[in-house]
């Protein structure tokens, strides 16, 4: 009987380390997706709307989303933590160890500009309105992790901005800025090292930045 259970202990914590890595690597690629989908919104940046690619700033938003949320699922299942079913990131977040998630903020802070706009400490941004916050300078990491949660992983989203009885609401404004690409890549990135840090030695090789070929 104990042969059989301890069997059976480790076919699951093969089997679970099996879904770890498939929701790691579905992270890497949606990564992927949403940086190269970044490339084109800052490529076509100045061109005639005509001429450029209106719906890469969405497209790149719904793939970020994807991309933290399946982060953050291996990051969870990585220590056997429990979630319910959804895609929302700051939910995944809020199910994490604190010390996981200071580490995650930070990084997330550096995701937008904190000097003060204009040099008035107390002026504030449309990012820092968005995000709730009195200012740039006061804006916290959670903040930013509930605002990129709301324009990048709500559902309404991916179809616009409509919701299924076809009511428009405001979730495709671009929040996410293209040239903070290498800030992106590296909040997303520090969850994805975490996730590693549980699994080594087995996960020593496991890459942690999507890469992606930048134009000039």
């Amino acid at each position: 009987m104990m042969n059989q259970n301890q069997n059976e202990t480790r076919s699951n914590e093969a089997f679970r380390g099996e879904i770890v890595d498939s929701f790691y690597f579905s992270s890497l690629e949606w990564m992927r997706i949403a940086l190269s989908e970044f490339v084109k919104v800052e490529r076509d940046r100045y061109l005639p709307i005509l001429e450029s690619n209106v719906y890469a700033p969405v497209v790149a938003q719904v793939c970020f989303g994807y991309a933290l949320e399946f982060a953050n699922k291996a990051l969870l299942l990585a220590q056997d933590a429990h979630f319910k079913p959804t895609h929302r990131v700051a939910k995944l977040h809020a199910k994490l160890p604190e010390a996981q998630r200071s580490a995650i903020e930070c990084l997330a802070l550096e995701y937008v500009d904190t000097e003060p706009f204009l040099g008035f400490p107390d002026t504030q941004t449309m990012t820092s309105i968005l995000a709730g916050a009195e200012s740039m300078t006061t804006i916290k990491g959670i903040q930013v992790i509930q605002l990129i949660d709301r324009y990048c992983s709500d559902e309404n989203v991916k179809y616009g901005g409509f919701d299924a009885r076809l009511n428009f609401h405001d979730f495709t404004i671009n929040v996410v800025e293209t040239r903070r690409i290498e800030q992106l890549r590296r909040l997303h990135g520090g969850i994805l090292q975490l996730t590693k840090e549980l699994l080594l030695p087995d996960s020593e090789d496991f890459p942690t930045l999507a890469e992606v070929q930048l134009d000039d």
